[in-house]
């Protein structure tokens, strides 16, 4: 922030008006004292009565002060915050954007890349679970085609093995009964 831009944002603030209460004397004061200055406020030990009795406020980070007059302000400013000095808060400033900025970029990309290694890690063990069902499934299926194919084989060779014997005793028995 610059000199000029303190200057201005010094120019519109307003300073706050006094309370109505600040007006009246605490009962153990001298009413002299307050007929001579009449808006002075009570001395006391509280921030909050320093911060309306001062309401110029230093703009530059990390600074407490406030002032009663925008033309002291414009001083500290001037001699106390000079433009290096607010040229390094603002570059401060600047990086801890760029930080996290930079970090929620990468945050994305991490998770990017996780989800994508996830997937990945995913689809191979469902592709495996898929592979091994199916090998299962088809072994099943070319067992029972097996045991199907050699029922089918085995009953054929039984009935020809039975008809055979059938043959050979029926022919046995009817050359007997020709005989």
């Amino acid at each position: 922030m610059t000199v000029e831009a303190v200057e201005l944002r010094i120019s519109q603030s307003q300073p706050t008006p006094p309370s109505p209460l600040l007006l009246t004397p605490p009962p153990s004061t001298k009413t002299s004292c307050w007929s001579a200055r009449p808006t002075c406020p009570p001395l006391t030990n509280s921030a909050e009565s320093h911060l309306e009795h001062n309401p110029f406020k230093c703009p530059a980070a990390g600074c407490t002060k406030s002032f009663r007059k925008a033309s002291l302000l414009h001083y500290h400013i001037k001699y106390y915050h000079s433009n290096q000095q607010l040229d390094e808060q603002l570059d401060e400033q600047l990086d801890e954007q760029l930080d996290e900025q930079l970090d929620q970029q990468l945050d994305q990309q991490l998770d990017q890349q996780l989800d994508e290694q996830l997937d990945e890690q995913l689809d191979e063990q469902l592709d495996d679970q898929l592979d091994d069902q199916l090998d299962q499934q088809l072994d099943q299926q070319l067992d029972q085609q097996l045991d199907d194919q050699l029922d089918q084989q085995l009953d054929q060779q039984l009935d020809e093995q039975l008809d055979e014997q059938l043959d050979g005793q029926l022919d046995g028995q009817l050359e007997e009964s020709y005989v």
